[in-house]
């Protein structure tokens, strides 16, 4: 925001800023919409699921799975695997954060339901 003023002949030029003008930020909200995750069971145990998050954005990307069955594990890594205690439906989230040196970097998640047999 810029703010003009004159006074008997003097010019005042105020300006208000939130950032500084070399800052660049990821718009994380965007750049989610790039993110897809799939699973696929395991041929001999069903129970035993692989899943894999793929990004077709430009950024760097870490990711933290959450199962969604109660177990207290977090595993890091796009493509994991986890063995599920019981067949059913369970809500798997990942955790991602997207970074690239000179921007700021951002966190957001992303959820898919799963069938375990």
């Amino acid at each position: 925001m810029k703010i003009i003023a004159t006074l008997t002949g003097f010019m005042i030029l105020l300006s208000f800023s939130c950032c500084k003008p070399d800052d660049k930020s990821i718009d994380c909200q965007a750049e989610l919409g790039y993110v897809v995750i799939t699973y696929i069971a395991d041929t001999v145990n069903p129970k035993l699921i692989t899943l894999t998050l793929t990004y077709e954005g430009s950024y760097t990307i870490s990711v933290v799975w959450r199962f969604g069955d109660g177990t207290p594990d977090t595993v890091a890594g796009k493509t994991v695997t986890h063995t599920y205690p019981a067949a059913g439906s369970y809500d798997v989230e990942a955790d991602i954060t997207l970074s690239s040196p000179g921007e700021s970097s951002c966190s957001g998640g992303k959820g898919k339901t799963i069938h375990v047999l």
